[in-house]
């Protein structure tokens, strides 16, 4: 039901929508390594005289090279990796999908039944997009010829340009082709392609090939979800402390403000905070819950944790968080373990996520430390310029895979997957995040080598395309995680219509498309 038009190639990315997140798939990144060529002299003569003509002969050798494997290795870059500084050559393929490899289509619920009911959209195309790129585009069908609003191509027999389009009498399943073909032509010709340029009034989406299309059906867990796509829901709020989530918990405010500042206050005694969260954790989800999730048709949870639940097994500290009695590597009615073996009870896949990272990575009470920081530009930055906190983050990954493992011995495998760290500080330094998701996979690696991983892109969505070109991601089996919240600016305020309501859906879907497809 998706399709390519005439003149327009097969794009290379797809979409996986799902209620809770969006994930998308990497592809593979190989690296080759070449030696360094070193160059010594014994007199200032021949070094004048004599490197510089070894440079000149060692330039021209490398242009030819360059030139000559260019054609097999369309990218390469000169990377620096690791703590350890050192200079790598590397021939990078991509992974992710291109501006230019996209199409933007007509949208497959636009049918020439239905054409009609979407009169003011069309208006409102007309009214924005013909004054696009000057006015001008082009079309793939016709080499060498430009065209605007007024002035279509003679065989679409409309002499007044886009007025006659759609008019009573026309064959309107034609005007379709032709509307599909006008929104990629404006797409092709657009200077510096974003999501947006393909909105045209929510009546077009992205395309970006059939090999990628309805990605579920390839993934690891498809079987377990019975071919099916992913749905699912968050845990939040049960291990994680939220006060939005659980305004009822305790009397949340400046002093007790999230998990840590709840564990540490004073005010109440030790054993009565502990009997606290041991009833929270008893009872804030139930099994019930479960066989309601299962009767819905969710298939999925994401279950939020914090680093302390995992500190014990992995050495650390705790610090002032509270934690339950039970060794989470040992006893299967540890708080976290009864709850995953609930889901797998109820046939409900875990996607296991540490939300709280030690020394916070984003300064919000979902790390389990709110900053009180007045500039917010600031939060998360403990985590980001200290390698020791980095470092911990990753034994504790060390430590959850072994928990994974642990789980799947004694028959509760239903943790599809293992999220890295959720929502990085937005305005932290990405290529930070990006090594370190490096240094996780690769000693997750050396534990569980098929586990899936699902990294979170930070809302910085599209930098992850040339971060992910650096540094050697040669990884397979990691997915993204993508958060769109509808909720904090003044356009997700709830409309008044069913009209608004179904546009705004709409516009939803299209920006975790266009917002994920780098990855795709």
């Amino acid at each position: 039901r998706i399709f390519t038009p005439p003149g327009h190639q097969s794009r290379d990315c797809w979409r996986c929508l799902k209620r809770m997140d969006f994930l998308t798939h990497y592809g593979t990144i190989h690296k080759t390594r070449a030696a360094p060529v070193q160059v010594s002299s014994k007199s200032k003569s021949r070094v004048i005289y004599g490197s510089l003509a070894f440079v000149v002969m060692i330039f021209g050798f490398a242009m030819f090279y360059r030139h000559a494997t260019l054609a097999e290795a369309p990218l390469s870059a000169q990377v620096l990796v690791g703590k350890y500084n050192k200079s790598i050559e590397e021939e990078v393929n991509r992974a992710g999908a291109l501006w230019s490899e996209m199409s933007c289509q007509l949208s497959k619920r636009i049918d020439a039944e239905n054409i009609v009911s979407y009169q003011d959209n069309l208006g409102q195309i007309w009214g924005s997009a013909c004054g696009l790129n000057r006015g001008i585009f082009t079309l793939a069908k016709y080499p060498g010829k430009t065209f605007n609003c007024g002035k279509l191509p003679e065989d679409w027999n409309a002499p007044n340009g886009v007025a006659d389009l759609f008019k009573p009498g026309r064959d309107m399943d034609e005007d379709l082709k032709h509307l599909n073909d006008y929104m990629g032509g404006v797409f092709n010709t657009t200077a510096g392609i974003g999501p947006s340029s393909c909105a045209f009034q929510n009546l077009a989406h992205l395309w970006c090939g059939e090999d990628r299309f309805l990605p579920w059906r390839r993934t690891p867990w498809a079987s377990r979800l019975g071919h099916k796509p992913l749905r699912g829901v968050n845990l939040g709020g049960l291990f994680v402390l939220e006060p939005w989530i659980c305004p009822g918990f305790t009397d949340w405010g400046d002093e007790i403000r999230d998990q840590y500042t709840y564990c540490k206050n004073d005010s109440m005694s030790l054993s009565s905070k502990t009997n606290s969260l041991k009833h929270h954790w008893a009872t804030f989800y139930t099994e019930e819950d479960f066989k309601l999730m299962s009767k819905y048709g969710i298939n999925t949870a994401r279950m939020p944790v914090g680093w302390w639940y995992f500190a014990a097994a992995t050495g650390l500290d705790p610090l002032h968080y509270i934690t339950p009695d039970n060794d989470i590597m040992t006893d299967m009615d540890h708080p976290v373990t009864r709850v995953i073996s609930w889901a797998h009870k109820h046939n409900i896949q875990i996607i296991l996520d540490l939300h709280g990272a030690p020394g916070s990575q984003n300064g919000l009470d979902n790390s389990g430390i709110r900053s009180m920081d007045p500039d917010a530009e600031r939060w998360g930055d403990n985590w980001f310029f200290s390698e020791d906190f980095r470092e911990m983050t990753v034994t504790t990954l060390k430590t959850m895979t072994h928990y994974i493992n642990m789980l799947n011995k004694n028959g509760v495998n239903n943790v599809i997957m293992l999220e890295l760290m959720n929502e990085p500080w937005v305005f932290g330094d990405m290529s930070v995040v990006r090594d370190f998701y490096v240094d996780a996979v690769t000693e997750i690696r050396k534990i569980n080598n098929t586990l899936p991983i699902l990294v979170c892109d930070a809302f910085r969505h599209e930098e992850w395309h040339w971060l992910l070109r650096r540094r050697g991601f040669s990884f397979d089996n990691i997915y993204m995680d993508t958060h769109l919240y509808h909720a904090f600016n003044p356009s997700d305020v709830a409309s008044d219509n069913p009209h608004d309501d179904m546009m705004k859906q709409i516009t939803a879907s299209n920006m975790a498309f266009g917002y994920g497809r780098p990855f795709r």
